[in-house]
């Protein structure tokens, strides 16, 4: 079975490496490939809600900030609503 291409080149982090917690190494991954590209939606947003379930939301204020500077402005509103909502 083949898996459609996601839009705009979406990155997927490994099943894998959450299911077994090793989420400090797929954190490492995603700022890694992130920091190589800081335009690209799909890590912008995977980075973004990896901080959120660290409860490292200052962290993920400043990825979105760089992404709205580096990133395509069609693509601000997928990767603002991976920030979760202040109460």
């Amino acid at each position: 079975m083949v898996r459609p291409p996601l839009p705009f080149g979406r990155f997927r982090l490994p099943v894998k490496a959450r299911a077994v917690g090793d989420e400090q190494a797929a954190l490492r991954r995603v700022e890694s490939a992130w920091k190589a590209n800081p335009a690209a939606p799909a890590l912008a947003s995977e980075l973004i809600q990896a901080y959120a379930r660290r409860n490292e939301i200052e962290l993920a204020e400043a990825v979105l900030e760089t992404f709205r500077v580096h990133g395509p402005p069609n693509a601000l509103a997928q990767v603002a609503n991976a920030l979760p909502k202040r109460e």
